[in-house]
């Protein structure tokens, strides 16, 4: 979950000011809620997104309302990264939604323990499903069968709830052997002199 408190500041430069003090302002709108201007933690909307939730389902609670919401659109600093604007769409669990959900590798040590290279095609794969129904992320198990070959969407394992919407011959990942790069330095003949006794 992740606070918010109405953002009821009206006076030329608040913005500015809150961001110096570490906020992040932003809307929050849909189901059963009027456009609403928030106010929220930097801190948290950071620790929001490092676990996936620019992607995901989110509850907030503005003032001790709580709602289910996804996250739109985030505005970010380019000089900075700082996150200056963050839009927030409400929505009840029957609601179809589209959403982008984050590939979690799972047992990459088996690439690895073999001599091979994962080389990570897509971050994230876009579906859609009940509001309800969407996943933190989507596991790629690697299994060693799969070592020297590429990873589609199709190969996956995912809920029949869920429907994809990026192509399934779409690659997510090529797992290639290391190539060696030392390569064998052919000897040259050695003649040998006859001995002279």
């Amino acid at each position: 979950m992740i606070n918010a408190i109405i953002n009821r500041e009206t006076t030329k430069g608040s913005t500015k000011r809150l961001r110096r003090e570490g906020k992040v302002v932003g809307n929050i709108y849909g189901i059963d809620v009027s456009p609403t201007r928030i106010i929220l933690d930097e801190k948290e909307v950071k620790k929001l997104i490092s676990n996936g939730g620019n992607h995901n389902t989110i509850e907030i609670n503005v003032e001790g309302k709580k709602y289910n919401a996804i996250v739109k659109e985030i505005q970010k600093c380019h000089a900075s990264n700082s996150i200056l604007h963050i839009d927030l769409e409400c929505f009840n669990g029957d609601k179809i939604i589209n959403a982008e959900i984050p590939v979690h590798y799972v047992n990459e040590f088996i690439a690895s323990k073999n001599g091979a290279v994962i080389q990570k095609e897509k971050s994230s794969i876009k579906v859609r499903c009940k509001a309800s129904k969407i996943p933190d992320h989507i596991d790629l198990v690697i299994k060693e069968q799969m070592l020297g070959h590429a990873i589609r969407i199709s190969d996956m394992e995912i809920g029949d709830e869920i429907t994809i919407l990026d192509s399934l011959e779409s690659v997510v990942a090529s797992i290639n052997f290391a190539k060696n790069t030392v390569e064998e330095v052919p000897q040259e003949d050695v003649k040998t002199e006859p001995e002279i006794s």
